[in-house]
């Protein structure tokens, strides 16, 4: 993604994709803006459940285009558990 401002001839800005929706794996798209992981700092149960549920969130982002998202085809269905 590349950020654009405004210039003073077309007065256009914005976000433009640098490469074709169907390559942009929404795992990297997100890397900078998606939170890390909660931390449990104590109950490690607790600690035990975030980081699973972390494990989750990024294998569906890992299995899912910016694409697929778009058009709301071929949703991911929950990746195997290892």
């Amino acid at each position: 993604v590349v950020e654009s401002e405004a210039s003073a001839r077309s007065g256009n800005s914005g976000l433009f994709l640098i490469h074709a929706p169907d390559s942009i794996v929404l795992a990297d798209a997100l890397a900078d803006v998606v939170p890390p992981a909660a931390r449990a700092d104590g109950d490690p149960r607790v600690h035990r459940v975030l980081e699973e549920i972390n494990s989750l969130r990024m294998g569906f982002l890992r299995a899912m285009t910016l694409e697929q998202l778009r058009s709301g085809i071929a949703a991911p269905t929950a990746p195997a558990k290892e």
